[in-house]
């Protein structure tokens, strides 16, 4: 609804990111996949994005590419550890990363 009320507006990303998000939890992988790139669109420097993109990539079998996107979040920020940030433990979005060789 948001992103009907506003499709341009600065929340955009967010919306976005967290649709590709909810998808990826829901299984929706293409969906998934849709989501993330659109909210990388709008600005390739939203961590959040660059989170959620690296764990789709990682689940929809595209390794390298989430790799990849795992080294562009390190160079941008190097002090990254994924128990320094609330995300869900234990689970899919967390294992995806590890996958992608993002730190402890």
């Amino acid at each position: 609804r948001a992103l009907k009320l506003n499709p341009l507006g600065p929340e955009v990303r967010l919306v976005e990111a967290g649709l590709g998000f909810a998808h990826l939890l829901a299984g929706r992988l293409a969906e998934a996949l849709d989501f993330t790139e659109r909210a990388m669109h709008s600005t390739s420097d939203f961590h959040p994005a660059l989170r959620f993109r690296i764990a789709v990539l990682m689940c929809a079998g595209q390794v390298e590419e989430g790799r990849a996107m795992a080294r562009r979040l390190l160079a941008a920020d190097p002090a990254f550890r994924l128990s320094t940030r609330h995300i869900l433990r234990g689970g899919l979005y967390e294992n995806a990363l590890r996958d992608a060789g993002l730190p402890e």
